[in-house]
């Protein structure tokens, strides 16, 4: 009876879940090259309504994965730790999102402007 009181709390239980309690539905898809990816649209949806009401524009899910990577490489944190977390499937994606820092790419212009 405490388990149900507590929710579930299984280590590799469901993060996230929909209003009804079930875990959310995600696709399994593969390319052409014979990558797995997994997606969301629910969840998707949602993070596009937050970005909306937050006024960010054009936001997407690869746009909140720059960021996100972007704020935790000057923290030190491993590539391969933001990798996992991101969900991205090659450590060279991950490499790419952090040089890419627009705005770290934007102080390196003005330095030579």
């Amino acid at each position: 009876m405490r388990r149900k009181q507590l929710g579930d709390r299984r280590p590799h239980g469901a993060l996230w879940r929909a209003g009804d309690g079930d875990p959310f539905t995600f696709t399994r898809r593969v390319t052409e090259s014979g990558a797995i990816s997994y997606s969301c649209e629910t969840l998707t949806e949602i993070v596009r309504r937050l970005q909306q009401q937050a006024g960010i524009e054009g936001g997407n899910a690869s746009a909140a994965r720059r960021t996100f990577a972007v704020n935790l490489h000057p923290q030190g944190r491993w590539l391969k730790l933001m990798q996992t977390l991101m969900g991205v499937s090659s450590l060279s994606a991950v490499k790419n999102l952090v040089e890419a820092d627009p705005v770290r790419l934007a102080a390196i212009v003005s330095g030579v402007i």
